[in-house]
């Protein structure tokens, strides 16, 4: 149908645009990868070598799991809440008024832009935080492990855009 094929358009058309502005905005960037970084190493640090009987290890894994459930989705919904509020929402506004899309495609095509820096971001914060803190040394376990934060960190940058949404 026509009306299907100019969605798909302008949601490749705009997440083009949003990847474009996205590589051209070095300080979000930056900032998304050094906040990943340093969170996760600060988190690793703190559970660094930590007592070796079951005592410890249970109650270092908790407070562990606790942290990284804590921590980086807050910072994310932060993230979020900038990038929307300073970077994104202004042009999505502009464009609404003149009625240049449709605003689920607008929504899916800015939520779809950032997905890489999303996967970046969860990655390199998990991959600090795990081996740092000295957990299971298997591929199984650091990829489900992964696989948690990225998804707490796309129910995070979620919320974030709820928190800006009208």
């Amino acid at each position: 149908t026509p009306l299907l094929s100019s969605c798909w358009q302008h949601l490749r058309a705009l997440i083009l645009r949003g990847g474009l502005r996205l590589l051209r905005d070095r300080q979000l960037v930056l900032g998304a990868v050094v906040e990943a970084i340093s969170i996760g190493g600060f988190i690793g640090f703190i559970f660094f070598q930590t007592g070796s009987s079951v005592t410890d290890v249970s109650i270092a894994r908790r407070s562990l799991c606790y942290l990284v459930g804590s921590m980086q989705p807050y910072i994310v919904v932060l993230f979020t809440v900038y990038r929307l509020c300073e970077v994104d929402m202004p042009v999505f506004d502009a464009e609404m008024d003149d009625d240049a899309y449709r605003m689920p495609v607008g929504v899916l095509a800015m939520r779809l832009t950032y997905v890489p820096l999303d996967l970046v971001q969860s990655s390199l914060f998990g991959l600090s935080a795990y081996w740092l803190a000295g957990l299971r040394i298997s591929l199984e376990h650091f990829l489900v492990f992964e696989l948690g934060l990225f998804l707490g960190h796309m129910v995070a940058a979620s919320l974030g855009a709820m928190a800006v949404g009208e």
